[in-house]
């Protein structure tokens, strides 16, 4: 049976004017993805031959063809509104993002619980069980192998999401840090920061965060960090990524004050039916996991072998953008303000990547040599000791301390390969090297009678 004329016209106009709303919508978004873009000239041609086939004389084939096309095309239309309109209301994540978050082990999440202008903690009080670096690899569906013995731990976060079992009312020393101060794989006892508390009899707090730059611990010490106790503030500066961090955070707080917030794109849940398929569509197969963990270079210890993974290196000072030097500058000018106002010794603790390190004690694989490319140990520490002096601020290396356990003790400080953190011994010689640095200053520094 043929539709009637009128029914004809309607639905040609219809879904001819609803294909070239689209093409006008996909002309008209701001950033439109590349394939909606291409799908504009689509939906142009459509709309302007259903408009055209409502005015023509019909013949029954094309007659019968293009009104089920209509009413194919206006079913879909309905559908993906009701999915659109569905998803929305009631808040749906496309991208599941608590779905992928409570797949990893705390440590390797991004913190996302807002504090102050531009920075983010974990959320607390919460706990978390198993083996955290193999659960991270079993995850990401690579080879986890190297940590089949990782011991099973319990790691504890306090109301405001940082390690400390429990947090104390007050404490003599606060460190903030990255991952490197977090080491969110082991044990609360050994945490370096743990471990300096025991060496020295202070209480220590600990505001280590992974995912975390300068400016963000500098907001932890502020906010978190001080008692009417606290003597002395540590930030630790990991010269792998800490600048690069620096500058992530300073366009985060410039976008934050000009705007009145900051969300960075990767914590935004994706309600939008459209922009799911649009990602979907748009995004790039992921790689294949690897059939073995890389190994960049091969360390003789005790034991035999150990294979190695590089991860960050440190650049020169030559190789820094100006305004990088600028705000590192302001970031340390910031931290001795901290430490005048509130009557604190305030340090910066320099922690060395896994490369300066080992560098001359491990011989490199070929896809070490390709990784590092001709990396070799850069001024990056005696810039951030000059800054650091020039500003009125404690300057801590912890190189040397790594370096003789490794020459002298013939002890890898380091997890071997994928993870490039702290292992246990690398966290207790860390602790000793604080304490000696920190034992002289502690005893004479000067009483406060008020904070």
């Amino acid at each position: 049976m043929r539709p009637s004329r009128r029914l004809h016209c309607f639905l040609h106009l219809a879904t001819g004017g609803l294909s070239l709303g689209g093409a006008r919508a996909v002309h008209l978004a701001p950033h439109p993805a590349l394939h909606w873009q291409l799908l504009q000239p689509v939906l142009l041609v459509i709309g302007l031959l259903l408009l055209a086939l409502a005015a023509l004389p019909r013949p029954k084939i094309l007659t019968r063809l293009s009104f089920d096309l209509c009413l194919a095309l206006l079913g879909l239309t309905v559908a993906v509104a009701l999915i659109e309109g569905g998803a929305r209301l009631v808040g749906f994540d496309f991208r599941g993002l608590d779905a992928a978050r409570r797949r990893l082990p705390p440590f390797y999440q991004k913190p996302m619980v807002p504090t102050g202008e531009a920075f983010f903690r974990r959320p607390g009080p919460f706990a978390w069980r198993g083996q955290v670096i193999r659960t991270c690899l079993e995850t990401l569906r690579w080879p986890a192998d190297d940590y089949r013995n990782e011991p099973v731990i319990t790691v504890r976060y306090d109301a405001f999401g940082f390690r400390n079992e429990p947090r104390p009312a007050e404490w003599e020393v606060a460190v903030a840090g990255d991952s490197f101060t977090e080491l969110g794989y082991l044990p609360y006892e050994q945490l370096f920061t743990t471990r300096l508390g025991e060496h020295t009899g202070w209480r220590v707090l600990n505001l280590g965060v992974s995912h975390t730059g300068p400016l963000t611990h500098l907001h932890y010490l502020e906010t978190y960090g001080l008692s009417p106790a606290t003597r002395h503030t540590i930030i630790v500066f990991y010269e792998g990524n800490d600048l690069d961090d620096l500058d992530r955070e300073s366009h985060a707080l410039a976008i934050a004050r000009a705007q009145g917030r900051y969300e960075p794109e990767d914590f935004r849940p994706q309600p939008s039916f459209l922009g799911a398929l649009a990602d979907w569509i748009g995004r790039p197969d992921p790689p294949s996991p690897p059939e073995t963990l890389f190994t960049d270079a091969l360390w003789s210890g005790p034991a035999g072998e150990v294979a190695l993974t590089f991860e960050n290196t440190a650049p020169a000072s030559v190789s820094l953008d100006p305004g990088t030097i600028e705000a590192f500058e302001q970031f340390l000018t910031r931290y001795a303000e901290l430490g005048r106002a509130r009557a604190v010794r305030v340090w910066l603790a320099y922690m060395p990547c896994k490369a300066r390190v080992l560098h001359g004690q491990a011989r490199l694989t070929a896809e070490g040599e390709a990784n590092l490319s001709g990396w070799k140990p850069t001024d990056l520490p005696s810039f951030v000791a000059r800054r650091c002096t020039d500003a009125g601020v404690g300057f801590l290396d912890l190189t040397p301390a790594l370096v003789a356990t490794l020459v002298e003790d013939q002890q890898l400080p380091y997890n071997p390969r994928y993870d490039s953190h702290l292992n246990a011994h690398g966290a207790e010689v860390v602790s000793r090297a604080l304490a000696a640095a920190l034992a002289p200053a502690h005893s004479h520094s000067p009483a406060r009678e008020t904070r």
